[in-house]
């Protein structure tokens, strides 16, 4: 007789799918298989947190960054013993923005510990390869990889975080199949290897069109630098230091309305604009309700939130530090950073180079700009039925996942459980992160992610990991 281990699957080892696995080792009380399918295991922490760039800073604060969701002071206290901090005052350190690849040295440690610690527990298999395509066998699935061959498993977990941007529609999207054209802005190629003399144009003027530049600049690129979007620069730096506001959640009540929600909004950032206060403390205040508040309302409300309102609290929610916030600033003054309010109307490349036609709507006039390559910061696709991550495609097209009603993610429960296209959940396939946005409207930042990881990982090992079962030889 031998004992059968349950084996887990996790595809993808972003921050999402490193901190399921962390939390799955740590708290297993009875051993089990844990294999992780990752594509360069070295970039092992996401693309946010891959950069060597000491210049691309994180959105949120110190004190906020914690992976533990009962440990809150870990990532500060992890900073403080740092040589180049240890002698910053420990609340200076909690309000202050940390550089990106600092935190990618912090999550590898908490994964290289956890991993040294796994023995008894858990038989980590790191498979460094591309999952592409999934099978139904007994009662688990076999998964296919790019080379490694089949991986079987009993409970797969998709962890595979953002994808890349769709490419906007134009008459000449044979365009986007040229080397001169970057679909990934996550990819540290796209802000290399430059002539200086050239112009750039980045579709998108968010948070990624921010760290493109700041990429392009540092990469010594002393051109200039064009982006266009619908909104034109659309961004806030962080102010008024954490501030905490209390007077819309005290107001708020359910069942929620979405017509009132705004009201209130209204009413509240009205408040503090009148003692020279602007908006970010109301935002602020509603993050720790606001997923409450997106599954309350109805597919109605939400796709008029959408269509309305998804660019203004965009804005107000997704900041920039103060110092990357005066470096856009001050490129734009400079000359060197036009941001172009206006819809893009074709590209095509010609013997002067890539020519960008779009119409601009501030001047209500069709122009025209030369550039030497055009990099697409529009943002993840959540379409998953227009994915490009091959393994998401054959799930959907297999019918194992389908979209939420909105489009903006994978359609699943409270409970990680994806539903598949017959509308039933599946106990066997879980996911988080971005891709339950549609659930949640706010899945994306590290404090609602690191808790997402942890429920995930603790219903595992409930359901799962058991006591194993004895089988005959």
């Amino acid at each position: 007789m031998a004992d059968q281990k349950k084996e887990i699957t996790i595809v993808g080892m972003g921050f999402c799918g490193l901190m399921t696995a962390v939390h799955l080792i740590r708290n297993a009380d009875n051993p089990f298989k844990l294999n992780i399918i990752q594509k360069n295991f070295g970039s092992n922490k996401g693309p946010a947190y891959s950069t060597d760039n000491p210049s691309l800073v994180l959105n949120v604060p110190t004190a906020k960054m914690s992976c533990y969701p009962k440990e809150p002071e870990h990532f500060l206290d992890w900073v403080s013993e740092k040589s180049k901090y240890r002698n910053i005052p420990r609340e200076l350190l909690a309000i202050s923005f940390m550089p990106r690849k600092l935190y990618g040295e912090y999550l590898s440690e908490v994964w290289e510990k956890t991993l040294a610690g796994s023995k008894g527990k858990a038989e980590v298999r790191l498979i460094n390869d591309s999952a592409t395509g999934i099978r139904e066998s007994g009662n688990g699935y076999e998964i296919t990889t790019e080379s490694s061959g089949t991986v079987s498993t009993d409970v797969l977990v998709l962890a595979t975080g953002n994808d890349t941007p769709g490419e906007p529609k134009i008459p000449n999207m044979n365009f986007y199949k040229c080397p001169e054209y970057f679909c990934n802005p996550w990819d540290n190629d796209c802000v290399r290897d430059l002539n200086s003399d050239s112009n750039v144009m980045i579709i998108g003027n968010g948070l990624t069109m921010v760290d493109t530049v700041i990429g392009l600049t540092d990469n010594g690129f002393h051109g200039k630098i064009f982006s266009i979007s619908p909104n034109g620069l659309a961004m806030l730096q962080h102010r008024h230091g954490g501030v905490a506001y209390k007077g819309l959640v005290d107001e708020l009540s359910e069942p929620y309305d979405l017509d009132k929600l705004f009201s209130l909004f209204k009413k509240h950032v009205r408040l503090l604009r009148e003692i020279g206060i602007s908006a970010e403390p109301v935002v602020d205040s509603v993050r720790g309700i606001s997923q409450k508040i997106w599954m309350s309302l109805s597919v109605d409300e939400k796709m008029r939130f959408m269509k309305h309102l998804r660019h203004l609290w965009g804005v107000a929610r997704h900041r920039v530090p103060i110092n990357v916030y005066d470096r856009i600033i001050r490129l734009k003054l400079e000359d060197r950073l036009k941001v172009i309010k206006g819809r893009l109307l074709n590209i095509v490349n010609t013997e002067n180079g890539i020519k960008v036609d779009f119409r601009n709507t501030r001047t209500y006039s069709d122009e025209s700009i030369i550039v030497s390559r055009v990099i697409n910061c529009t943002g993840p696709q959540t379409d998953i039925g227009k994915s490009k991550n091959p393994f998401i495609r054959s799930l959907y097209e297999s019918g194992f996942i389908r979209p939420d009603p909105l489009r903006l993610g994978i359609d699943a429960d409270t409970e990680f459980r994806v539903l598949g296209k017959d509308g039933l959940h599946n106990e066997r396939i879980l996911t988080l992160g971005g891709n339950l946005k549609g659930l949640l409207w706010e899945s994306t930042a590290v404090p609602e992610l690191r808790v997402q990881a942890e429920n995930l990982a603790d219903s595992l090992l409930r359901t799962t990991v058991t006591e194993a079962e004895p089988v005959m030889e």
